[in-house]
Parts: C-alpha cells; sequence; structure tokens
C-alpha cells in the first residue's frame, strides 16, 4: 500500500463508549468496571500482559460475548442487546480464517455474496478493496498460494468491503515474522488514514501500541491503569506497572528513599544518591521506588556527584544501539548508548541518571503511584 494512494471506499466515523463494563464467565470476574471514550476516527490500541481482558473486552465491543454490567455504545446507541451482525463492526482475528478453496477474489467477495449483494457490484467492491490493499495480481491466487502478509491483506480486504463503522483488530499480527510485522504495521496505519474508520486494535506487544496508536488503554487484571497518546504513557506513566510495560527494554527501578533533610536528592539501599528534579509530594524518609529509562543514562568519571557505581554483566550490540546489562546492589540495570561500547564482564563503571527524566513510585507494589 504506497503512500499518498486514496481509497475509494470512506467508512462513517463512529464514537464507542464503555461505561462500567463488567464481565464474568461464571464465577471468574474478567472485566472490573471499565470506562473508555473513542472517539470517532481513532485508532485505539488496547494493550497488556497475557490475561489482562483485552480480547474479552473487543469481544464484547463485537457482540461475541454478553456483558455482565454497564453499557457499550455504538454511534451513541447502546448495543449491549444487539445481536453482532446487527452492529456494522468488522473483526479482524490473528487467525486468516480463509477459504482454501476460494480464490483471493471469492475470499473477500464472500461476505457481500451471503448478503445477496449482485455479482456486478461485488465485482466492483471486490476491485476497489484490492486496489486499496495491493492486491489486485493475486486475485485469482488460493490461500496456499500467498504468504502471510498477503493472506492478512485478504483478510482486512474482507473486513473492509463491508464498509463497516468500526474495525476491530484482536492481535493480527502475531503470526508473521519480525520484519513483515514492521511493514504490516506501517500499512495497518496507512489504511487506517485512507479509511477514518473507528479502530480497536488488540495487542500484547507494546511497541505496536507506541507506533500505531492515536491512543493507548493500558490493562491489567481486567482494569484499565491508564489512557493516553503513546508519548503520555511514556513519559508520565501514571504508576510502576505501566512504567515498566510501555518501553523495550522497560524502566529500571531501584530501592531506597527521598533524602529526610534535603527533597530534592534520592538515598539508594546502598547509600549512594541522585538528584531530583524537583521534591516528591511527599514521603521525605519514606521507602519509595527510583525509576530511569535505559537512554536517560550517561557514562561519567569516578567520584562525579550524583552517579550510580554498577558492574557490567554483558554487552549487547545492535549496530545502532549498545545495551549495557550491568548490576547496582541488589538491582540488575539495563542502559542503551548509541555509541559503541568497549566494556568487559565484571568492569565497573558510574552511570548518572538526567535530572530531568527520573521518576520517583510509591514502593507498594499494587499500586506504585509515580510521585515524581
Amino acid at each position: 500500500m504506497r503512500p499518498g494512494k486514496k481509497a475509494q471506499m470512506n467508512s462513517k466515523m463512529i464514537r464507542i463508549s464503555i461505561e462500567n463494563l463488567h464481565k464474568s464467565f461464571e464465577l471468574v470476574q474478567v472485566l472490573h468496571g471499565i470506562d473508555i471514550e473513542i472517539n470517532d476516527g481513532e485508532f485505539v490500541v488496547l494493550v497488556g500482559p497475557s490475561g489482562c481482558g483485552k480480547s474479552t473486552l473487543l469481544r464484547t465491543i463485537a457482540g461475541l460475548e454478553q456483558v455482565n454490567k454497564g453499557t457499550i455504545s455504538i454511534g451513541g446507541v447502546v448495543v449491549n442487546n444487539v445481536p453482532a451482525k446487527e452492529r456494522n463492526v468488522a473483526m479482524v482475528f490473528q487467525a486468516y480464517a480463509l477459504y482454501p478453496h476460494m480464490t483471493v477474489e471469492q475470499n473477500i467477495g464472500f461476505p457481500l455474496k451471503m448478503n445477496g449483494v449482485a455479482k456486478e457490484v461485488i465485482a466492483k467492491k471486490v476491485r476497489e478493496v484490492s486496489n486499496i490493499l495491493e492486491l489486485s495480481e493475486l486475485l485469482g491466487r488460493r490461500p496456499k498460494q500467498l504468504s502471510g502478509g498477503q493472506k492478512q491483506r485478504v483478510a482486512m480486504g474482507r473486513a473492509i468491503i463491508r464498509n463497516p463503522a468500526v474495525f476491530l483488530f484482536d492481535e493480527p499480527l502475531s503470526n508473521l515474522d519480525a520484519k513483515l510485522r514492521v511493514q504490516m504495521r506501517f500499512e495497518l496505519i496507512e489504511l487506517h488514514k485512507r479509511l477514518g474508520a473507528t479502530s480497536v486494535y488488540v495487542t500484547h506487544d507494546q511497541v505496536e501500541a507506541m507506533t500505531m496508536a492515536d491512543k493507548v488503554v493500558v490493562m491489567r487484571d481486567g482494569n484499565v491503569d491508564q489512557i493516553g497518546s503513546p508519548l503520555e504513557l511514556y513519559d508520565k506513566p501514571c504508576n510502576r506497572f505501566v512504567a515498566e510495560f510501555i518501553g523495550s527494554p522497560g524502566m529500571n527501578f531501584f530501592d531506597g528513599k527521598v533524602a529526610e533533610n534535603d527533597g530534592t536528592k534520592f538515598i539508594t539501599s546502598d547509600g549512594s544518591f541522585v538528584e531530583l528534579k524537583s521534591k516528591p509530594a511527599d514521603g521525605n524518609g519514606v521507602k519509595r521506588i527510583l525509576g530511569i529509562r535505559p537512554e536517560h543514562f550517561d557514562i561519567v568519571p569516578a567520584e562525579t556527584v550524583g552517579a550510580l557505581t554498577v558492574e557490567v554483566i554483558n554487552i549487547q550490540t545492535t549496530g545502532s544501539e549498545t545495551l549495557l546489562f550491568a548490576r547496582h546492589d541488589d538491582n540488575e540495570v539495563v542502559a542503551s548508548f548509541r555509541e559503541r561500547l568497549e566494556l568487559r564482564s565484571g568492569e565497573k563503571l558510574n552511570l548518572k541518571p538526567r535530572k530531568p527524566n527520573v521518576h520517583i513510585f510509591e514502593a507498594e507494589p499494587q499500586t506504585g503511584i509515580r510521585l515524581l
């Protein structure tokens, strides 16, 4: 799908409102009062670890699961009791679910055929969709003759041809190799721009969330921890869970406390101190957690004020980036640098956190609210 190519189809832009949504399977409660507003034409990504409830939430929007409490509104209409086939949503799954005996053309046009649409209308719309997805040269092939990426495009084409109000994606790229996932992420973003439809996308891959979303919803244990733009979540995570989950590699954490006599210093468990950009709201002398992202360290000379002495464990070089794995007291540390480093296991060096990028969290493991 080349940038700049105009779509020939226009989907309605629809707002989705989810209010106090609860979902249980027998005695197991999976969703605990979810509240989310998805604006017209937004690309929203639901992200979180396995078992957090994101796919269940997507299935309730689609109408494949009934809710126990709360409401789902699509385009201002409550759809709790509306059957899936009448919600005007299209869903793309991880499995391509293509009919092996049908050609690409037949697979794409099948939803319209089932609705009794005239053959000439189906043919016209298949041409439009295949042009959007750059499948025009493949219409005569069967699924076994296609690559994984091509199969996923056909699956998307089958969804697009219905001209739905909402697109729902359930980990559609999970079966693809790493290089193809990158390509397909770009193509999905371009497709969304052309169609302008409201889209909800589920993934456990935070890189997909960061690179694709207008808005990210971070879920944990059936609850929403934070909603915001990718950079809002990255720069200002609401708690330790979000800070650790968003970012690759994840944020580093150090046990310690804010200095009692100087609230702009953090004292780590081994007695080292780190300078803070400002004084946290409360908790001088109380146990806290220091958070620093891997790219926010500088290597500095020994005896530098506010630096942490670490012992090198391993170095990984990708060519464009060097990852330093080290240990500070009982904490494992990951630091990333653009330059290449010549370091050996067991060697000691000093890392100084960049003061504007330092975070402080509550020590309570379940909440871990960010204080700075």
